[in-house]
């Protein structure tokens, strides 16, 4: 958070990067795979075009973020994936941010 805050993109990628480690030693000690082959495969891939890359969700990850400050490898890792015949779903943060509604009947 503090990263992100300070604009730091460098500490921030370090960050993610730190926490996908921790994911994986965490299901190393509880025995399950937290990190699937596939997100394993993709995580690889990243690493070739020196992208970070972490899991997200519960049970293996739902999906997997890919997280960069250079559009190029980025771009590169994107043509990876869809190869390898991962699907690939381009994310971005909404200019509004968080909006809360209540529903009523």
């Amino acid at each position: 958070c503090a990263a992100s805050g300070a604009e730091d993109a460098e500490a921030f990628l370090a960050s993610v990067a730190e926490y996908g480690k921790l994911l994986d030693a965490l299901g190393k000690a509880l025995r399950c795979d937290v990190l699937t082959p596939e997100h394993r495969r993709i995580a690889a891939l990243a690493q070739r075009y020196s992208v970070t890359y972490k899991t997200s969700g519960a049970g293996g990850g739902d999906i997997g973020i890919a997280f960069t400050s250079d559009a190029e490898a980025l771009a590169a890792l994107r043509s990876a994936v869809a190869e390898e015949g991962f699907l690939w779903v381009d994310l971005a943060v909404a200019a509004q941010g968080l909006v809360v509604e209540e529903l009523t009947e």
